[in-house]
């Protein structure tokens, strides 16, 4: 064990804040609820807000409505203001009538619950590897 104690204990808690943060990151972007890109994947980041604590984000507009989904009646989602929805898809600028609604999938919450069921260990792990 090299350091003082108080460096020790700091290097500990970075460490498992940035392992945390990874695993969060990783998580997200890895998620089977729905068909993403690798711009929407790039979008989803760490952010730590200081010593202890960060948060994981999607800087994706659309983001929002995976997660909590679109809140709308009925299995399909119409126009109001204009004639036809008009979204890129794969690259390609779509024009649709219509498109199908859908619920939450709530990738941002399970990658939470990933990082929280995992947190304890990788803590446990950063301490024993800090204090040897």
């Amino acid at each position: 064990m090299s350091g003082s104690f108080d460096d020790n204990l700091e290097d500990a808690i970075a460490n498992s804040l940035e392992r945390l943060g990874k695993l969060g990151v990783e998580e997200a972007r890895n998620t089977q609820r729905f068909q993403s890109g690798q711009t929407f994947k790039d979008q989803i980041i760490f952010q730590k807000l200081d010593k202890t604590s960060g948060l994981v984000v999607s800087g994706a507009k659309h983001s929002f409505w995976l997660e909590e989904g679109n809140n709308q009646k009925g299995d399909k989602i119409y126009p109001v203001h204009s004639k036809v929805l008009v979204f890129f898809w794969h690259g390609e600028l779509q024009f649709r009538k219509w498109v199908r609604s859908h619920g939450a999938y709530n990738f941002m919450r399970n990658a939470s619950e990933v990082v929280e069921s995992k947190g304890a260990e990788i803590i446990e792990q950063e301490l024993m590897r800090a204090f040897k």
